[in-house]
């Protein structure tokens, strides 16, 4: 069921996190046990997840922000190149 606009973003996160414990967890592709259908929203959510990063960084880099929001900005994306350097 979608979120309501109001809190679509804070529910979505909350369930990407239950989404990555699972995978810490499982560690391996083997353990997730995926049905076909879970794996094909496996690699949509992939797929989704690099659009949104596209969109993200779009919208943020082109619009006039706060301070803390620039600064949030900058943290989140060193983290983001941080993790792709760890052998993404």
């Amino acid at each position: 069921m979608p979120s309501m606009s109001y809190c679509m973003f804070e529910n979505t996160s909350i369930e990407m996190r239950q989404i990555i414990n699972s995978m810490q967890e499982s560690e391996t592709w083997d353990a997730l046990d995926l049905s076909v259908w879970e794996k094909d929203g496996f690699f949509e959510l992939m797929l989704q997840c690099s659009e949104f990063l596209v969109w993200a960084n779009e919208m943020l880099l082109n619009e006039e922000m706060d301070v803390e929001s620039i600064a949030r900005f900058k943290r989140v994306r060193e983290q983001i190149r941080m993790t792709e350097a760890g052998g993404l």
